[in-house]
């Protein structure tokens, strides 16, 4: 870091199939200080943490059947930084009842917010993680709708923070752009997509849905999407804060 400058990194990992030989040796490589990880099976929870030297807290969302290994999967944020608090929040369902999906995603997960704050040569960062309700054929569905309304609700708790994730809307469509209309949106606007063409298993999809937004205190450059790390792309930047 440079003053009050952190490196950032947000990533859909699509669970463990690309993350010893494509996610781990890239996260060594560029040393980030804060990491966010969607789709994370908690048993790669320790392995991850270990091999890229940073902590981490995790948030549960569904019980994976995948061919009849049952696995817990949700969302995670990495850290270097000090953390002052850690909490989530649902905005459907609970950590407590968590529902078993077979194979893939589902609109039946539960979904949560995962939030963190960390202190920076006296400035308070607070970073929050989503893993938005899925729709088919990225169309807004009603399920969406109220899930959205629930998470605002949530996040107007958090007036200051840097908010990223998989959206699972695309830009351009009710859902992302609803966010947009309260967060400012850090992707490129010459980006098309953050779909990975190659690792995504429907191919070429011209879909921005994955998110990087941030609340007016925060400024945010040098904003990255690289390729060939899982099936959707991650988003690199940096962030400081006045």
């Amino acid at each position: 870091m440079h003053n009050t400058e952190i490196k950032i990194f947000s990533l859909n990992i699509e669970q463990d199939f690309h993350l010893k030989d494509r996610i781990i040796p890239f996260l060594q490589s560029k040393k980030f200080d804060v990491v966010f990880l969607q789709d994370v099976l908690a048993k790669d929870l320790n392995y991850i943490a270990d091999n890229i030297e940073m902590q981490y807290q995790y948030s549960p969302l569904c019980m994976l059947n995948r061919d009849s290994d049952i696995s817990e999967e949700g969302n995670a944020i990495f850290y270097k930084l000090p953390l002052i608090k850690s909490y989530s929040k649902y905005y459907r369902g609970n950590q407590f009842d968590l529902p078993t999906i077979t194979n893939g995603e589902s609109e039946n997960m539960a979904r949560s917010i995962l939030v963190c704050t960390f202190s920076v040569l006296n400035h308070e960062y607070t970073f929050v993680s989503t893993y938005f309700t899925w729709s088919a054929n990225a169309t807004p569905s009603d399920r969406q709708r109220k899930d959205l309304s629930a998470l605002f609700q949530l996040l107007e708790e958090i007036p200051d923070c840097i908010f990223a994730g998989d959206m699972n809307s695309p830009r351009g469509k009710e859902i992302f752009d609803a966010i947009a209309s309260r967060y400012q949106d850090n992707i490129p606007k010459n980006i098309t997509t953050t779909i990975d063409h190659k690792l995504h298993r429907a191919g070429a999809l011209n879909l921005v849905v994955d998110g990087l937004f941030s609340s007016p205190e925060y400024t945010v450059h040098s904003v990255e999407i690289i390729n060939n790390l899982s099936d959707h792309c991650g988003i690199a930047a940096r962030i400081s804060k006045a």
